[in-house]
């Protein structure tokens, strides 16, 4: 008679009968456990039945029969009774790992939103200026302001977050194979950071030095580093989406790779396309403008503003929902 336990670590594993009441070891997780001795009457509800596909039973008349139903697996090691239990290896626990990582991911959560927000805002901004609403030049200048200051603060809390979060989600397990990414996705955060610096010291440095230097060469200096920066800040997106598709992968959620996995191909199709989407757009409303009429042009460029700014809004909410998953896979753990 075989029946089925789970190991402190919940691997479920099949038991001969020649191991009731004995201590054994998990193959998997070398934790040690007391298998109970189940009684007639009143079967443990610890021993479940198995199902119909893992009856059969490892015996020494069948050596080849280790693992039963991808994961069931056939004890062939105990420990006797005057034998200790080997020590625990140092370091930190799966699911304590796990928790910080769920930690690190929630910080890229509140990232994303922030600069979700920091984006409507440095588009409503000039929208406001644009239209008015019918309040009077005081009012619409305040209104102005106040949504530049709060773009500009989304934008300075966002990239702090995420350093945060890449830093807790370098405890993931190494069996994830996700570390490698995340380390990645960090330097070239911290390098982007470094950069944008850095050309502004020296752009301030230079206006400093010599009033009288063309101000287009220090425009130049300055969209430099802007570009290298932004060119190190999407790769470092890119890189974090390729390692919450790696821990999908580990948690073999095939859908949500694939999610992660379009994610990541959306914005690099938003990211290529957006210039040319824009140029486009302004031509073609230009040239409405100037052949129809000044207001059906201007409202032409409103309504592909407005479907950019919804794909915009799309992408960045499927990736919320990526996150939320992983999120919810390693509460289990925690």
């Amino acid at each position: 008679m075989a029946l089925q336990v789970r190991c402190p670590n919940a691997h479920v594993l099949k038991i001969d009968e020649k191991h009731f009441g004995k201590k054994i070891r998990c193959p998997k997780c070398q934790a040690v456990m007391q298998v109970a001795t189940p009684t007639a009457s009143a079967p443990s509800p610890a021993f479940p039945p198995l199902p119909r596909d893992v009856n059969a039973v490892a015996s020494e008349d069948n050596p080849e029969f280790k693992t039963v139903d991808d994961g069931l697996t056939e004890f062939d090691d105990f420990l006797p009774d005057d034998q200790p239990a080997p020590k625990k290896k140092g370091g930190m626990k799966k699911s304590e790992r796990m928790k910080l990582a769920r930690i690190g991911l929630t910080c890229h959560y509140a990232k994303v939103v922030l600069n979700l927000l920091g984006i409507l805002c440095m588009i409503v901004a000039p929208l406001l200026a644009g239209i008015g609403f019918g309040t009077s030049g005081d009012t619409l200048a305040a209104l102005f302001m106040i949504l530049v200051i709060l773009a500009v603060g989304f934008f300075l809390i966002a990239p702090l977050l995420g350093l945060a979060g890449s830093i807790l989600c370098l405890w993931v397990p190494k069996k994830t194979r996700a570390k490698p990414l995340i380390i990645a996705s960090f330097v070239l955060d911290i390098s982007a950071i470094i950069v944008f610096v850095v050309f502004q010291i020296l752009n301030i440095g230079s206006a400093a030095v010599g009033p009288r230097r063309g101000s287009s060469e220090m425009g130049l200096m300055v969209l430099t580093g802007t570009i290298m920066s932004g060119v190190m800040v999407f790769g470092a997106y890119l890189l974090f989406i390729a390692f919450l598709r790696a821990l999908m992968n580990y948690f073999r959620d095939r859908n949500g790779a694939d999610e992660a996995f379009r994610v990541l191909l959306w914005s690099i199709g938003l990211a290529v396309g957006s210039p040319i989407y824009f140029i486009g757009s302004a031509m073609l409303c230009g040239l409405i403008a100037r052949q129809i009429n000044p207001w059906i042009g201007a409202f032409c460029l409103l309504l592909m503003m407005i479907a950019w700014i919804w794909t915009l809004i799309k992408l960045m909410m499927r990736l919320l929902m990526v996150i939320t998953g992983l999120r919810n896979y390693m509460e289990r753990w925690a």
